[in-house]
């Protein structure tokens, strides 16, 4: 039997990576590359999801115009290749404390399909493992019936005898501004949600600062007041979806920090300072006093 050999390379085959990726470094070459992998895999889902809404429960307790626009399956602008690195970072923490649970003995499953028709919600949570919250003489909590993404049923049983745990990577200063008494709000509001959805009721909020790798933990309960605000939040999302229109903007101005680096800010704050063709005959003076058009 011939041995296949990889193809030859020759010097006719060379190309300038620069041409692809115009850029001066090869970290930059990269972040470009990302960044047009990432809009067209974007692009693709928006086709594929044409006319579907879907609520990722990521998104709890933010600006409820791009959930909006989300939701209806705008791709929006590419994102950065930056931002893109930090996500993948933030991917690698989970799978490797995943790997550090299972190791341990403790992890029942590493994500949970979550689902809701009504809300349209279709998620995943993080890690759920056996809980190190119940008490030796604390009685059976509700049953449930748990699945991973591809329908398999990975844990029956009472809820209170696992736990959910949620993973956060943050930069430094962010770690530095937690408080010891609770997590971000946000956080807390998805924890939340995965508890209506799944059944449990205790769960854990885990920060790894991506500087430093030092941790901060949270635990959290199910509170009931917390969760109906939240499923108000989204069912007020999804009517707007529905009827294909926009809340209001949760920002001032497109220069504000959240609006700044939005994927959808060129749909949100359309032409934010025109410049129109008589603006090339004014002086210097009249541009100058000029009214912001925002």
């Amino acid at each position: 039997m011939t041995e296949t050999k990889p193809p030859l390379f020759v010097g006719s085959d060379y190309r300038n990576p620069m041409e692809q990726y115009p850029e001066t470094t090869l970290g930059k070459m990269a972040n470009v590359f990302l960044s047009q992998q990432n809009h067209n895999q974007s692009l693709k889902k928006s086709k594929a999801k044409a006319g579907e809404i879907k609520f990722y429960p990521s998104s709890t307790g933010q600006c409820a115009r791009k959930n909006v626009y989300q939701m209806l399956g705008y791709a929006g602008s590419p994102q950065r290749g930056e931002s893109l690195m930090i996500m993948q970072n933030g991917t690698s923490f989970h799978e490797r404390m995943e790997k550090i649970f299972e190791d341990m003995g403790i992890l029942i499953a590493p994500e949970l399909s979550l689902k809701d028709p009504e809300l349209h919600i279709s998620g995943r949570s993080d890690a759920i493992i056996w809980s190190f919250l119940k008490q030796p003489d604390e009685p059976d909590g509700a049953f449930i019936s748990l699945q991973n993404l591809q329908g398999e049923v990975v844990y029956e049983g009472p809820e209170n005898y696992i736990m959910l745990v949620e993973f956060k990577s943050i930069k430094d200063s962010k770690f530095q501004k937690l408080t010891n008494a609770h997590a971000e709000n946000n956080h807390i509001r998805q924890l939340q949600l995965y508890f209506h959805l799944t059944g449990i009721t205790k769960g854990l909020i885990y920060y790894e600062n991506k500087n430093t790798q030092m941790t901060k933990e949270y635990i959290v309960e199910r509170d009931e007041a917390i969760i109906a605000d939240v499923l108000k939040e989204i069912r007020n999302l999804v009517a707007y979806a529905k009827q294909k229109t926009l809340p209001p903007r949760g920002h001032d101005l497109p220069t504000d920090m959240p609006c700044r680096w939005c994927q959808y800010r060129d749909l949100c704050w359309v032409n934010p300072n025109p410049f129109s063709f008589e603006d090339l005959f004014k002086t210097d003076e009249e541009l100058r006093d000029a009214a912001l058009p925002f």
